[in-house]
């Protein structure tokens, strides 16, 4: 292990990293910033390629100051105010990695007999995205397809929100109708979300290859995808509110999924 000490944020590197910041500059450099211990221990189980670590011993504790002294590769060590001109974290714990982005196509999907597919139309929120991450990953969710996507996925904020199951699960950028081709393709069953919608979501089955659809809190799903979907489902509403959050909403489904699949 070699270490190189920061002390100014004029640094050359620090610069870069500030610049990250931008989803511009992440999609021209093909780089992602990642913050926290919990985060960076789940990249490097998921093979992530880091390129460099960044980290405070002002912050740090042993299971960090352990990790980098069994890194085998180059450390930059920041001052505390260094650290606090990359850091996004109100209470950091004093280590950022930079790493490649991860890419995948839909068709690197693993499918199994009975897996589960979320699906999300137009998102919007990193911190909503971030927390349907963790959520499915907690449910056994096989891969997570983002449709006309409107959030930068390596956007830092998903990747904290998520609490780094955003590397324990594949998570795909594609269009609507190379969805749907997949889906056909591989007798992938289409279940749409609408408040609207007359079936109940624990009245169908889930027990087999499935895709659960979600839309925009404020727009829900378009009309392409309503009409091409093989089921329209919904939660049942009997307050006065007619919608629940997107991640609410997707955590319910997804728990029915999983239940009825342990069965």
């Amino acid at each position: 292990m070699k270490i190189k000490k920061i002390n100014s944020s004029q640094n050359t590197k620090i610069k870069s990293i500030i610049k990250l910041y931008k989803s511009s500059e992440r999609i021209k450099k093909s780089l992602m910033i990642i913050e926290g211990y919990r985060e960076i221990s789940r990249s490097l189980i998921a093979k992530c390629e880091l390129k460099e670590i960044f980290f405070c011993s002002y912050y740090a504790d042993k299971k960090i100051i352990d990790f980098i002294n069994d890194c085998n590769f180059t450390i930059n060590e920041c001052s505390k105010k260094v650290f606090d001109k990359i850091s996004y974290r109100q209470n950091p714990d004093g280590i950022l990695a930079i790493s490649k982005i991860i890419k995948r196509k839909i068709s690197d999907l693993e499918i199994k007999s009975n897996s589960t597919f979320l699906i999300i139309e137009n998102i919007e929120k990193p911190g909503n995205l971030g927390n349907i991450i963790r959520t499915s990953d907690a449910a056994g969710v096989s891969g997570i397809i983002l449709l006309n996507n409107k959030t930068d996925i390596n956007n830092p904020n998903i990747i904290r929100a998520s609490i780094g199951s955003f590397f324990s699960i594949p998570i795909i950028n594609t269009n609507i109708d190379t969805f749907f081709d997949w889906a056909y393709y591989n007798n992938i069953k289409t279940f749409a979300t609408s408040p609207s919608a007359s079936v109940n979501y624990t009245d169908v089955n889930f027990n087999q290859s499935s895709a659960i659809i979600f839309g925009s809190e404020d727009k829900g799903l378009s009309d392409k995808i309503m009409n091409s979907s093989d089921h329209i489902i919904s939660i049942p509403m009997l307050g006065q509110n007619d919608s629940l959050n997107v991640s609410s909403s997707a955590s319910i489904i997804l728990y029915e999924c999983l239940r009825q699949k342990t069965l």
